[in-house]
């Protein structure tokens, strides 16, 4: 077995496509709009087979209002489980991303399993950068 799919929530498909596709080099595989809602499946090109889809908040029709506000409130505050992403040369990425304006939460340091920092996306999540050394 592998990971075909994990789904990461957003609150403006837009702006979450131009951080993980304009600016991390993420590619669209597909996109699909259902009753006000969207998913959006990004995947990284040297692994097309492993998607993360972008969710609304509250995934789709069934979620109640009261839930749907709940996970927005979560997301607000950056609650909601992120994404750990792996990369050949942390420094470099963060240097990048750093000056695209992105939201740092933590710059590089060296850790026990190698080097990583974070930052949040447009939506509030978590995204770690991870370069094994």
């Amino acid at each position: 077995m592998k990971i075909q799919n994990t789904f990461l929530t957003v609150d403006d498909h837009d702006k979450a496509l131009a951080f993980y596709v304009d600016l991390l080099g993420f590619t669209t595989t597909n996109d699909v709009a259902y009753g006000g809602f969207r998913w959006v499946s990004i995947a990284s090109p040297e692994d097309l087979g492993t998607n993360v889809v972008l969710i609304n908040v509250g995934g789709g029709p069934d979620t109640s209002e009261a839930d749907r506000e709940a996970l927005a409130a979560l997301l607000a505050k950056g609650m909601l489980p992120g994404l750990v992403l792996s990369t050949g040369d942390v420094d470099a990425d963060f240097a990048r991303l750093e000056a695209a304006g992105c939201d740092v939460i933590q710059e590089p340091v060296t850790q026990h399993w190698g080097r990583d920092c974070a930052f949040r996306d447009p939506a509030g999540n978590m995204v770690r950068l991870n370069q094994h050394v």
